[in-house]
């Protein structure tokens, strides 16, 4: 399974063209990829600045398991980019910038500690065709069908600004200092997409244990105090483990510990 590609030169946002292509009928997988975003968009309706010469990247596609499940495939998506960022730059004999490569809870990948790209999940709905509304359907059936969209933003040869950031960016060409050494987003695409499906696969046989673990092996501050922002209270913790469906286990001062499956990381501070 690789799924049909939408390549295109420039879009509002990939994820909005995933919609309006579900709502059209597409039903996935399809990848959108655009050399530029005018109205990119990240986690929380943040904007996500796109200009041309990075990834901006879109999968609409309907996985095959509960709707409960979908959100395991967070951890995923940003493993996945992981996976093929590292594989490319261990291709372009620099293994040492591969190395600091890590993931921030909870869909963040990092370089150096800063930004360097982020993922976003969102669920798609569109009533079927001629179909009456069923009271109280189960989830994933009745008068509705609904589809997944994951999309992948990296900066690749640009970082937005810092007054622009939450989190201090970077772009993978500030880390290489050579700009023929960047990979072109069409073949980020490629690499991601072969370690997507891969990692799907492993995930549909075994569930999230596998991509759980590998997750882990990537985390940044894994072990360390990390203050965030969870609705409307700040939690102060240490970063303990990763739940089964992507949740952050924080161990709270007194050693309550706490499952969180949304926040924003504020601040990590690392023992010793």
């Amino acid at each position: 399974m690789s799924g049909r590609l939408l390549l295109l030169d420039e879009v509002d946002s990939t994820q909005a063209e995933a919609r309006r292509q579900f709502l059209a009928g597409a039903n996935g997988p399809l990848w959108v990829l655009s050399q530029h975003q005018t109205a990119g968009r990240g986690r929380g309706g943040r904007t996500w600045i796109s200009p041309p010469g990075n990834l901006h990247l879109s999968l609409l596609f309907r996985p095959e398991a509960d709707m409960k499940r979908w959100p395991e495939l967070s951890p995923l998506a940003a493993l996945v980019a992981h996976k093929a960022l590292a594989r490319l730059l261990a291709q372009a004999g620099r293994r040492e910038v591969r190395d600091r490569l890590s993931l921030k809870w909870p869909n963040d990948l990092l370089l150096d500690g800063r930004k360097l790209g982020g993922i976003l999940l969102e669920t798609v709905e569109a009533p079927h065709a001629n179909a009456m509304p069923v009271p109280d359907a189960p989830v994933g059936r009745g008068s509705a069908r609904r589809a997944l969209v994951i999309g992948w933003g990296v900066n690749l040869r640009h970082a937005p600004p810092e007054e622009a950031v939450r989190w201090p960016a970077i772009a993978l060409a500030d880390a290489l200092g050579d700009n023929r050494l960047v990979p072109q987003p069409p073949l980020l695409f490629e690499v991601l997409r072969d370690a997507f499906w891969r990692w799907y696969q492993v995930w549909q046989s075994f569930g999230p244990k596998n991509m759980r673990a590998a997750w882990l092996k990537r985390a940044h501050g894994l072990g360390g105090w990390l203050r965030l922002r969870h609705g409307g209270e700040t939690l102060e913790g240490r970063f303990v483990d990763l739940g089964p469906a992507g949740e952050l286990v924080l161990e709270l001062p007194g050693g309550m510990r706490r499952l969180l499956a949304a926040g924003e990381v504020e601040r990590v501070e690392m023992p010793g």
